[in-house]
């Protein structure tokens, strides 16, 4: 279109935007992770450092363990044994596995589909697919672009199957003489605000400008969306953290109150 140096400025802008977007996700994202990993962590040093001294102490004083007790004893049993490591290496093949699984052509779909329905982080994704998706449309739009081809070039940078299979049966609906909003509306994954205002765009020939409206909002949204994650998972991976440590203490001091109890019947 004769328009290069413009073009690539706003190229510039949009693929800043679109990192600090995914950076922010991320982060949203790796939070929990870390602190499950931690979780993990606390819970098999219990398990494999603190709970065979409470064996042995209660082996010695041949205290009759709880069910509760027994149970963690056993697993400490298992994990420090040669049974743990296979089951380690059976976890860790799992993982390996199940990734290769999901990036399946079959099975990545489904897989995408079933992220967009997480609760808390699926609202999260679907926003950012949606201001990645308007905000490519819009420099495509502004640049000239025929639509056809600016949809093929949107669908690779959604991020997600679903919603780049919308843009695509956007696509087909459009050489059959339909509008751009209807099927992305009948494709339930882009919210009515969406379409509504890509209708006004239609109708008064402003689809950029509509477009960077939803892009500018949506980005917003996932600006308040990571905020409010974070704030919320912090307190609720502290209280499974200390829920997960507290059980633990609580199975190894039983035998210890059984006994402290059954002493101090003795005794009167």
């Amino acid at each position: 279109t004769g328009a290069l140096e413009t073009v690539l400025n706003e190229l510039a802008d949009v693929m800043e935007k679109q990192r600090d977007l995914q950076n922010k996700v991320k982060s949203a994202l790796f939070l929990p992770f870390v602190i499950l990993g931690l979780c993990v962590l606390i819970t098999l040093g219990l398990i494999m450092f603190v709970v065979p001294k409470f064996a042995e102490i209660f082996e010695d004083m041949n205290a009759k363990l709880p069910m509760p007790t027994q149970v963690l004893v056993n697993i400490s049993n298992t994990i420090r044994s040669p049974k743990g490591l296979i089951v380690l290496g059976v976890i860790i093949v799992l993982v390996f596995a199940t990734r290769k699984i999901i990036k399946m052509k079959q099975i990545a779909p489904l897989w995408d589909q079933m992220k967009l329905k997480l609760p808390i982080f699926g609202p999260l994704l679907t926003k950012r697919s949606i201001a990645s998706f308007a905000r490519v449309f819009s420099l495509l739009e502004r640049s000239g672009v025929p639509i056809l081809e600016s949809l093929d070039i949107v669908a690779e940078t959604a991020n997600n199957r679903v919603v780049s299979d919308a843009i695509l049966n956007a696509r087909s609906s459009i050489q059959q003489g339909e509008s751009l909003s209807k099927p992305l509306a009948e494709s339930k994954v882009f919210p009515p605000m969406v379409t509504h205002m890509m209708v006004i765009g239609e109708n008064t020939g402003n689809v950029d400008i509509m477009l960077t409206k939803i892009a500018d909002l949506y980005e917003d949204e996932v600006d308040r969306s990571v905020e409010s994650i974070v704030k919320l998972i912090e307190p609720l991976m502290m209280v499974v953290i200390g829920g997960i440590v507290g059980s633990i203490l609580i199975c190894l001091y039983l035998p210890i109150f059984n006994l402290a109890g059954a002493i101090s019947g003795g005794i009167q």
